[in-house]
Order: C-alpha cells, then sequence, then structure tokens
C-alpha cells in the first residue's frame, strides 16, 4: 500500500525566522570555528531577508560561509549548538503549527521534514515535532570533525526533489494524494511532484511560479482553512 505524505520547510514556514543563521550566529557567539566566515554566512541570510539578493543566492552564499566555518569543528559540538539553536527558536514556531501537524497527522499523512537549515538544529526539532522522517544541511565527517564538503544540500534549487527521489524506493508513495508546504525557490520542485502543494508567503520567485500553475498561496492567517479545502482531495 502506498502512503501519503506531507513535506513541510522549516524557516519561514513553519517558523518566522532562520535556524540557518541561528546556528552562524551561536558559532559566532561562542567563537567557534571560522567566525569570519560564520559572518558572511549569516550575511547572506540577512540580504535575503531584506530583499536585495534572492534565495538562490542566498543558498550558495550560506552554503560557502556556513562550510567553511565549520570546517574541523568537533561534532559534538555542532550537535550541542544545533540543540541550543532549536530550544532557543521554538518561541518562533509560527501559532497554527501544532494544529496543522494535528490535522496532518489525524489524516493519515506521514510528516517529512525537508529543510535548507544545518541538521544539527533540524533534527531535534523533528524529533519535537513528531516528524517521520526529516533533512537538512549536511556535511562530512572525518575523525569526529565536521569538513566543509557538503554531501545534502536541500536549499539549493531542484535538491530536495532529487533528495525524495534518491531516498524513496520506486512507487512507495502516492504523490497524487500527498501535500507539500513551503515558501521559497527551493521547494518549487518539491511542489511539483504533490497532488496538493500549498505555497506559504511565498519569496518573489515562487510566488510567480504559484501564480502561473494556479498553486493555492496562503499565509498564517488561511493556512489551516486551506488545509479544509484540500481535504477531499488528499484523503
Amino acid at each position: 500500500m502506498r502512503i501519503k505524505i506531507a513535506v513541510l520547510d522549516m524557516d519561514g514556514t513553519l517558523l518566522e525566522g532562520f535556524l540557518a543563521a541561528a546556528m552562524a550566529q551561536e558559532i559566532i557567539d561562542v567563537g567557534e570555528g571560522d567566525t569570519a566566515a560564520a559572518g558572511k554566512a549569516l550575511a547572506a541570510v540577512q540580504d535575503y531577508q531584506v530583499g536585495r539578493i534572492d534565495h538562490d543566492e542566498c543558498a550558495r552564499r550560506f552554503y560557502d560561509g556556513y562550510s567553511r566555518a565549520v570546517a574541523g569543528m568537533q561534532t559534538v559540538m555542532l550537535h550541542y549548538l544545533g540543540d541550543r539553536v532549536w530550544q532557543n527558536s521554538q518561541p518562533l514556531l509560527f501559532p497554527f503549527v501544532h494544529e496543522l501537524l494535528a490535522v496532518l497527522r489525524r489524516r493519515g499523512f506521514s510528516l517529512w521534514l525537508l529543510s535548507g537549515s544545518p541538521e544539527e538544529a533540524i533534527l531535534p526539532a523533528a524529533r519535537e515535532l513528531g516528524m517521520d522522517r526529516a533533512w537538512g544541511l549536511a556535511l562530512s565527517v572525518s575523525g569526529g570533525r565536521s569538513t566543509d564538503q557538503i554531501i545534502r544540500a536541500p536549499a539549493l534549487r531542484g535538491e530536495k526533489r532529487t533528495l525524495l527521489q534518491e531516498a524513496l524506493p520506486a512507487g512507495n508513495v502516492d504523490w497524487g494524494r500527498s501535500l507539500a508546504i513551503g515558501d521559497s525557490s527551493s521547494d518549487i520542485s518539491v511542489l511539483e511532484m504533490v497532488g496538493c502543494p500549498m505555497a506559504f508567503e511565498p519569496d518573489p520567485a515562487l510566488r510567480r511560479i504559484a501564480h502561473q500553475r494556479r498553486w493555492p498561496v496562503t499565509d498564517r492567517q488561511s493556512i489551516l482553512a486551506h488545509l479544509q479545502d484540500v481535504h477531499s482531495t488528499a484523503a
């Protein structure tokens, strides 16, 4: 029997903020790793937030700066920082999140979190929110320390689709009855895969595509009502 899934983004979709930026700031605050590179990673997110660069440029700049910032850092330290970032960021979850997840669970969706932020913050978030599967930015590890080699970069355009296709056995998912929610250009490839795509407070690139393809565009006030609209499609 094929399952139906709900693929959810984190930053800007479930959370009003960026765990990616918070991780870069933590590295700067604790003085670990290459703090100058972490500052460049943080600046990329800030430039995106104010509209100076698009999401694609933000992802490239963030990943370049972050991978250099953490190269050589002990993974135990990165996991500690990721846990702390998640705990400190929980108040930034949108008020609708817990009800949204509860509704999706009642409707039989398997909940998957797919984010461009570092896995050290995404995985504790996924555990606490009850996600069934989760992925984030991942770098290779050597001798208990991070390297600058990126092995998974979900924020790059098209990478989320590739990740899902590689992770899933063919025919295991009923994509026509599945749902995805995202807010940026990195989510377009996933929204294209499902029968119930939802663009949440989208950035300009995603908003343009959503209008062209007549995908529902929703926000923090209307998202739960939109879920009612798609119930018959995904039931």
